[in-house]
């Protein structure tokens, strides 16, 4: 399930998709690829820390 947030809208104003990994899909990969991009240089939260 994805929840691709709209910028200030409640989240019952936003669309819930259903992505199903088929052979010859490419949504489910793009976006299961897009998603781990923008985790992979995350950092637990440190609010003390000078970057």
């Amino acid at each position: 399930m994805v929840n691709p947030h709209i910028w200030g809208q409640p989240t019952s104003a936003n669309p819930l998709l259903q992505l199903r990994n088929i052979d010859g899909g490419e949504w489910f990969q793009r976006y299961g690829d897009s998603f781990e991009a923008v985790w992979a240089p995350a950092r637990p939260w440190a609010p003390d820390r000078q970057e």
